[in-house]
């Protein structure tokens, strides 16, 4: 009896763990056609100039934002802070206000050009609710 619950228990665990990774799988095919139909929508606003589209019941609004990678080692982003007269601006220095400023285009560029900037393009997606019409 102590042997037939435990090969119920493995047999009941090993079913539960493929179904999960069969939802795991579904999940990702979801994500990368939701993706795609993401890039067609950020396609389809700027080929029209829309920043948003309505769907039934929804909304997307299309969004450009950029996106600030600084190097891995920044002592030479800091070296180059405290030679501009910039280092004592972002007091020790604040990573995320440099990242804003950089893709502002309000950093000097010296600095400005060590970082990698990059379009993100972004859908924020809304579902309407049931108010006002």
């Amino acid at each position: 009896m102590m042997r037939d619950t435990g090969v119920g228990l493995v047999d009941e665990y090993a079913e539960l763990q493929e179904r999960i990774d069969a939802l795991k799988r579904r999940l990702s095919d979801l994500e990368k056609r939701r993706d795609a139909v993401s890039e067609r929508i950020v396609s389809y606003a700027d080929s029209n100039g829309f920043i948003s589209l309505k769907g039934h019941g929804c909304s997307a609004l299309v969004r450009h934002e950029k996106r600030v990678e600084l190097p891995e080692d920044k002592g030479p982003i800091t070296d180059a802070l405290h030679s501009h007269g910039l280092y004592d601006r972002y007091s020790m220095p604040n990573w995320a206000r440099i990242r804003a400023e950089i893709a502002k285009g309000t950093m000097h560029h010296d600095i400005a050009d060590m970082a990698e900037v990059s379009g993100n393009p972004k859908v924020y997606f809304k579902r309407e609710t049931g108010g006002r019409k």
